[in-house]
């Protein structure tokens, strides 16, 4: 059996993301799976091969086969597709490339604006949740307090020895309330990154056209 290693990693553009999967070929370990920033590779001889990276929301087994058909019969592999995953990773052979999954620059871009949408999806859940903990009582900010009665009354040696004891408790609650909260400020994050450099793309598409059209236009006077 081949070896294998995984590796951690986080990417905003893809494009950087291709090209760290193509040096891994290079250097032998070749991609297998990969999933919110864990990647799995197996070893094997070194290959030039070309990484592409698409992200959809497809939700039925149908409309995968359908999509993962399109690319292998414009000579693409796809590296362990299945549904509700998000980015889809292809290769081909720099010898025997594949034709480009992607038309234009235009739809190059739209798989951040795809990524921001799909981030922005996965909070939904949150909502009614932390919605339903406020109204029914559970959530309270004095829960994550401390709970001794009596303990800013306390002086001395009591209150120390009270208060480091319960602090550890205090910390727990609290990170169990706070760590969906930062999670979802995370994704913000990157959603308004991947909206960004999906803006940024598309000026960079309108400034090549415009150069074009001023190109053409000095042609033809």
């Amino acid at each position: 059996m081949a070896a294998q290693i995984s590796q951690i990693k986080i990417f905003v553009r893809f494009e950087k993301e291709e090209a760290w999967l193509e040096s891994m070929s290079a250097s032998g370990w070749h991609l297998i799976s990969a999933s919110y920033g864990i990647y799995r590779f197996e070893g094997g001889q070194p290959e030039k091969r070309v990484y592409r990276i698409d992200c959809r929301n497809i939700t039925k087994q149908a409309d995968l086969v359908d999509y993962i058909s399109l690319f292998i019969d414009s000579g693409w592999t796809s590296i362990s597709p299945k549904k509700n995953v998000g980015n889809y990773y292809f290769y081909s052979l720099a010898d025997q490339p594949g034709k480009d999954i992607f038309s234009d620059k235009v739809s190059r871009a739209g798989r951040y604006l795809r990524y921001a949408q799909l981030t922005g999806i996965s909070l939904i859940p949150l909502i009614p949740i932390y919605g339903a903990l406020i109204a029914t009582g559970v959530f309270k900010i004095g829960n994550w307090g401390y709970l001794t009665p009596g303990l800013w009354q306390m002086t001395g040696v009591e209150f120390v020895r009270h208060f480091l004891f319960e602090t550890p408790f205090v910390v727990l609650r609290a990170m169990g309330w706070m760590l969906p909260l930062l999670v979802a400020f995370a994704c913000l994050i990157f959603i308004y990154r991947y909206y960004r450099v999906y803006r940024q793309e598309l000026e960079k598409k309108s400034v090549i056209l415009n150069h074009i059209f001023v190109d053409q236009l000095m042609n033809r006077y």
